[in-house]
C-alpha cells in the first residue's frame, strides 16, 4: 500500500498508530493495534459497530513509511520513538524526500515538484481546482500503466491532506481551499539545518542548503528530474523560477535540455522515465550523441553539456530574452513561460521552416518580443544584399536577434562573423553572407558581466518565506485580458455591499467602532477553523472548545475574558481580512489578484496559528513538573483506574482491553467497592457524578472522523496509550496540574477534579487493602476453628437448630438474624465463590508462605480477590457465633437448675432428662 492508495490513513490517524505501538513498548498485537484505533466500546447497551476497513488503511500508510512492518500476528516499531507530533512531520518529510523513484510514494514529492514548476507561470489557485488530477495525471502519469491512474481524484484528496500536514500547504476557508505555501516548510527545514545565526548569510548558502533539504523546490534534484517528464507542447510551462537571475551559461543550458527533449520525442522521453525508475544513474537521451554532422554544428551554433543549441545560438538566447516584454499591461515575460512561450514555441511548433530553408520565419516576432532596433546603416545594408524581400526579412531577423546590432565584420580564429553573426549560421539559414567588401574590425576584449535586470537573489523557491508585499512586486504571467474566473464561494454580496465591507476594515483599522463586528469575528473564525489542532498540541475536542465562534474577538468589539483568543488591529488582521472578504465576494479579481489575495490569508492563517499556540499555552494549566497538562491523558487515566476499582477490567488485561473498558458505559461493579478500604471507595466516589461526562469528553477528544464526518471514526489515541502506559505500569498518576491553579473551564471542569482525587487514592490503595484482606482473614481463620467455610456453616445450622428446638423462645432475635443473613449470604457458599474464598484464605494464612505479587501485579490480584465473599463470610459466621453466644446462658441456666434436684419422684426423671439435655448442649457450644 502507498499514502496515496490508503485514503483514510490520514497524517494524524497514523501518528495515532505509531503512538499506540510506541507505548506498548515498541511492539503490539495486530488485533490489539486494531481495537485500540477502532474501539468497540459500550454505549447505551450497544457496542459500536467497528465496519471497514479504515485501521488497516492506517497501519498500511503506517507500513508504507517504513514506520511499522508486521512479524507473525503483531506489529512493531520499525523506527525509534518520536517525541511528538512536529518530529512527526519533519520525519515524514524527510522519508519522503529519500524515496527512490520505484517507491510507490515517490510521486508525493514529485507531485508538489510538479506544482512547484507549473505554478511559475500560472499562479496556484488552480491547484485546488476539481481538473488538477487529470493534469498531474497528463504530466507525471505512466503511459505504460493503461488504465491504473498514478494520480486520480481521490488520491488528490489524500495528497493534498499529507501536503498541508508536512507544512507545504494551507487550507483556505474559500471553495478553492487548497493553498500551496512552503513558507512553514522553509521556516523549519532552515532551523533543523542549523545555519549560523546572527551573521549574515550568502543567498547562494541558504538557497544551497534549501535544494537539499527540500529537493522539490528550484536547484532540488527532484525538482530536475521533474523537469525533464513535462511533456512539451503548445502549453508546456516552464522549468526554473526566475531564470532573469541566471547566468548566461544556466540560461543557455536552460533552452538545450528543451531543445534535446524536442529532439528526443514524446517516445524516446517515455522510455527514457521507465528505464529511469529502474536505474536512476541513467542519462538523459542526447540525440547530438548520434548526429552525423555534430561538428559542423557546434562549430556553428554552439552547444553546452554535449547538447548542441541548433538553431539557436549563445547570443540568440540572450538575444531573445533580452527582447522579452518586461512590463506588458503590468506583467513580465521574462519568466520561464515566456521564455517557452515567446522564443522556443514559435521554433518548435514550425519546423518545416528548418526544412525549406524559410527560417527564421514571422512566427518568431511574437507579441512577447519588443523587437531590437535595427539602425539605418543596417537596414539599408541588408536591402541592398537582395532583391528578395522573405530573404530581406529573414535576415532582418537574424541579425536583430542572432546578433550584436553593430554593423562590423570580425574574424576570431579563423571564423568571420559580420554584426556578430558566424558566417556558418547565415549559409545554414540559406542566407546571404553580408561581410564581402567590409573592413574587418580588431575583436573586442570581452567585458564583463553586466546584470540587466534588478539585482535580486538568483534562485527563488516558487513561494517565497515571505509574502509579497503586491501584485505589482509579484507578477504572474497572464492572458493580456483577464478571463472569468469560478467565484471562491457562491456570490454573497453586490459591488456596493462589498464597498461597505472594505470600509468597515478602514474602521477596524483606525480602531473604530464597526457594524456587524460578528461577521469580522466569525471571520477569523473560520480561517481558525481550518488550522490543524495537532500543530498546537491539542485534540480537536479541546481545540474546538477553546475557539468557538463566540470566543474568539477582534480587540476592541466587545467584553472580554480570560478564555477569549483575542485578536489586535494590527496591519497583517486587516490585510486578511480583506483578502478574505475579495475572495469570497468579489467576481472581477484577475488572476493576478486572485494569487496575491490567496498568500495574504494563507499570512493571515499563519499569524493565527503562531498566536492561538500561545493562547493554548496559556489556557492549559502547567503540571508539576513544568509541563502542559493533557486533559486526554488526565482522563484516560481517571477513567482507567476507575474501570480497575469496579472490576470491568484490570491493569494486568492487554492495554486494548482496557482501552474498551474505560470508554464504555459502565454496567454493575464486580469488586464490593463497598467493602474495600477508605481510599478505594472515595476514589470511586469521587467520579461518581462525573465520570459520565469526563468519559464522553474522552470519546470526543479522541475522535478522528474521516473529513467532514460527525461521526467517530479511529481514534487518535497516542496520548491515550502512553497516559494508560504509565499509570498501568507505575501505579501513579502522571503530574497533575498544580493545586493552587483556579479552576478549569470547558470539560476540564469534570476532568481536573476527578483525576486529582484518583491520583490522591491510589498510591495508598494496594498496601490499604492488602492490610484489611489480612486482618478479615485471620478474624475468619479464628472462627472457622480449622475448618471449611462450608463446613463450619453446616456445624453452625446443626447446633443452632438443635439447641433452639429444645429450647424454643430462647434468643429468638438472635437466631433470626443468624438466618436471615444465612439467605443474603447463600451465595457464597456456592461451589465457585466457595473455592476462591479458600483460595484466598489459604493465601493470606500464615502457613502458606506464599508470596503476594508486587506493583500493577498486586493491584490486579487485589481487584480479583473475592473481598464481598470474604465481608459476606465474616457477617454471616458473626451471626452464627452471636446466635450461639445468645444462647450460652439460657443453657447455662438450665444446667444449674437440674442440678439442685429435689427427693419428689414425679419430677426426678423429667430433671435427670434435662440435665442430660443442658448438658449436651453446653458441650456442643463449647466444642
Amino acid at each position: 500500500m502507498s499514502l496515496l492508495s490508503s485514503t483514510q490513513g490520514t497524517p494524524e490517524r497514523v501518528w495515532s498508530a505509531i503512538g499506540i505501538v510506541a507505548a506498548e513498548g515498541g511492539r503490539i498485537g495486530r488485533d490489539d493495534l486494531w481495537t485500540w484505533l477502532n474501539p468497540a466500546f459500550v454505549t447505551d447497551g450497544v457496542a459500536r459497530p467497528i465496519g471497514g476497513e479504515a485501521e488497516r488503511q492506517v497501519i498500511g500508510a503506517a507500513s508504507s513509511l517504513d514506520f511499522l512492518k508486521p512479524e507473525a500476528t503483531d506489529y512493531v516499531l520499525a523506527a525509534p520513538p518520536l517525541a511528538d507530533y512536529e518530529a512527526y512531520a519533519d520525519e515524514v518529510h524527510d522519508r519522503l524526500c529519500q524515496t527512490s523513484s520505484d517507491h510507490p510514494d515517490h510521486v508525493m514529492l514529485e507531485t508538489f515538484a510538479w506544482l512547484g514548476l507549473k505554478a511559475e507561470s500560472s499562479g496556484t489557485d488552480w491547484a485546488a481546482a476539481g481538473d488538477f488530477a487529470d493534469r498531474v495525471e497528463a504530466d507525471l502519469g505512466n503511459a505504460e500503466t493503461g488504465d491504473a491512474r498514478r494520480f486520480n481524484d481521490t488520491k488528490q484528496t489524500a495528497w493534498r491532506r499529507w501536503m498541508g500536514f508536512l507544512g507545504l500547504a494551507v487550507q483556505l476557508p474559500v471553495r478553492l481551499s487548497f493553498h500551496p505555501d512552503v513558507t512553514r516548510r522553509v521556516d523549519i527545514e532552515l532551523r533543523r539545518a542549523a545555519l549560523p545565526t546572527g551573521v549574515p548569510l550568502p543567498v547562494e548558502t541558504v538557497l544551497q542548503t534549501l535544494a537539499q533539504r527540500m529537493p522539490y523546490l528550484d536547484r532540488g534534484a527532484l525538482r530536475a528530474r521533474v523537469t525533464h517528464s513535462v511533456r512539451l507542447g503548445v502549453s508546456t510551462d516552464g522549468q526554473s523560477r526566475e531564470i532573469a537571475a541566471l547566468s548566461r551559461g544556466e540560461r543557455t543550458r536552460f533552452v538545450a535540455r528543451y531543445l534535446s527533449a524536442v529532439r528526443t520525442g514524446v517516445e524516446g522521453l517515455v522510455a527514457w522515465r521507465s528505464a529511469y525508475r529502474d536505474n536512476a544513474s541513467l542519462e538523459l537521451p542526447n540525440p547530438c550523441q548520434m548526429c552525423a554532422r555534430v561538428e559542423p554544428c557546434f562549430s556553428a551554433f554552439g552547444q553546452t553539456d554535449g547538447i548542441g543549441l541548433y538553431p539557436f545560438t549563445p547570443e540568440a538566447v540572450d538575444g531573445f530574452y533580452e527582447a522579452l516584454k518586461s512590463d506588458d499591461d503590468g506583467q513580465t515575460h521574462k519568466t520561464p513561460r515566456g521564455v517557452l512561450q515567446g522564443v522556443l514555441n514559435p521554433t518548435l511548433l514550425n519546423p518545416e521552416r528548418l526544412n525549406t530553408g524559410a527560417y527564421p520565419g514571422p512566427e518568431i516576432e511574437s507579441r512577447y518580443l519588443e523587437p531590437p532596433f535595427l539602425d539605418s546603416s543596417m537596414r539599408t545594408l541588408v536591402h541592398n544584399s537582395t532583391s528578395d524581400p522573405a530573404v530581406e526579412a529573414r535576415l532582418s531577423r537574424v541579425l536583430r536577434y542572432w546578433g550584436d546590432l553593430r554593423p562590423r565584420k570580425t574574424v576570431d580564429d579563423g571564423v568571420e562573423r559580420f554584426a556578430g553573426v558566424q558566417r556558418s549560421v547565415l549559409e545554414e539559414f540559406n542566407l546571404p553572407w553580408i561581410g564581402d567588401g567590409q573592413s574587418v574590425s580588431p575583436p573586442e576584449p570581452t567585458p564583463a558581466p553586466v546584470r540587466l535586470t534588478t539585482p535580486e537573489p538568483e534562485i527563488q523557491p516558487f513561494d517565497r518565506p515571505t509574502e509579497p508585499t503586491g501584485p505589482a512586486t509579484a507578477p504572474r504571467v497572464r492572458p493580456p485580458t483577464p478571463q472569468p474566473r469560478a467565484t471562491d464561494q457562491p456570490r454573497q454580496a453586490t459591488r456596493q455591499e462589498l464597498q461597505k465591507l472594505l470600509m468597515q476594515l478602514e474602521t477596524l483599522r483606525t480602531n473604530g467602532v464597526v457594524p456587524n463586528v460578528s461577521d469580522w469575528n466569525g471571520a477569523v473564525h473560520a480561517v481558525v477553523r481550518e488550522i490543524d489542532p495537532r500543530r498546537l498540541g491539542a485534540d480537536r475536542r479541546t481545540f474546538e472548545q477553546v475557539f468557538t465562534a463566540s470566543n474568539i474577538k477582534i480587540a476592541g468589539t466587545g467584553q472580554t475574558t480570560n478564555t477569549h483568543f483575542v485578536i489586535p488591529r494590527d496591519p497583517w488582521l486587516i490585510e486578511g481580512l480583506e483578502a478574505y472578504a475579495r475572495l469570497r465576494v468579489d467576481d472581477e479579481l484577475t488572476g493576478e489578484q486572485t494569487e496575491f489575495h490567496r498568500r495574504r490569508l494563507a499570512r493571515f492563517s499563519r499569524r493565527l496559528e503562531q498566536r492561538a499556540r500561545t493562547h493554548l499555552d496559556r489556557l492549559l494549566p502547567l503540571t508539576t513538573d513544568g509541563g502542559r497538562w493533557s486533559p486526554v491523558a488526565a482522563a484516560t487515566q481517571a477513567l482507567a483506574v476507575r474501570a480497575w476499582l469496579r472490576g470491568a477490567t484490570s491493569p494486568t488485561e492487554t492495554s486494548a482491553d482496557q482501552w474498551i473498558a474505560l470508554l464504555s458505559d459502565e454496567g454493575d461493579p464486580t469488586t464490593a467497592p463497598s467493602q474495600r478500604t477508605q481510599p478505594w471507595q472515595d476514589a470511586l466516589t469521587g467520579g461518581d457524578k462525573r465520570h459520565l461526562d469526563v468519559r464522553q469528553a474522552l470519546r470526543r477528544m479522541i475522535s478522528l472522523p474521516q473529513g467532514t464526518a460527525t461521526t467517530f471514526g479511529l481514534a487518535d489515541a497516542s496520548t491515550a496509550a502512553h497516559a494508560l502506559a504509565h499509570v498501568r505500569n507505575t501505579l501513579s498518576f502522571s503530574p497533575g496540574v498544580e493545586p493552587s491553579t483556579p479552576d478549569l473551564p470547558f470539560d476540564w471542569r469534570d476532568i481536573r477534579p476527578m483525576s486529582d482525587r484518583m491520583a490522591q487514592h491510589l498510591p495508598r490503595i494496594v498496601r490499604g487493602e492488602t492490610e484489611i484482606l489480612k486482618d478479615r482473614v485471620n478474624r475468619l481463620l479464628g472462627m472457622l476453628r480449622g475448618k471449611a467455610p462450608r463446613d463450619h456453616n453446616e456445624r453452625l445450622v446443626t447446633l443452632i437448630d438443635q439447641v433452639s428446638h429444645d429450647m424454643i423462645g430462647r434468643a429468638t432475635t438472635e437466631i433470626k438474624a443468624w438466618e436471615d443473613e444465612r439467605r443474603r449470604q447463600a451465595r457464597i457458599l456456592e461451589t465457585e465463590q466457595h473455592n476462591r474464598l479458600i483460595e484466598l484464605l489459604w493465601r493470606l494464612s500464615p502457613e502458606s508462605g506464599t508470596t503476594l505479587p508486587t506493583g500493577p501485579e498486586s493491584l490486579a490480584w487485589l481487584i480479583s480477590a473475592p473481598a464481598g465473599e470474604l465481608s459476606g463470610a465474616l457477617d454471616l459466621f458473626n451471626r452464627g457465633e452471636a446466635a450461639v453466644a445468645a444462647l450460652l446462658p439460657h443453657v447455662r441456666d438450665l444446667v444449674d437448675a437440674a442440678s439442685k434436684t429435689v427427693n419428689i419422684d414425679d419430677i426426678h426423671a423429667a430433671g435427670r432428662t434435662l440435665a442430660e439435655a443442658a448438658e449436651r448442649a453446653r458441650a456442643r457450644l463449647e466444642d
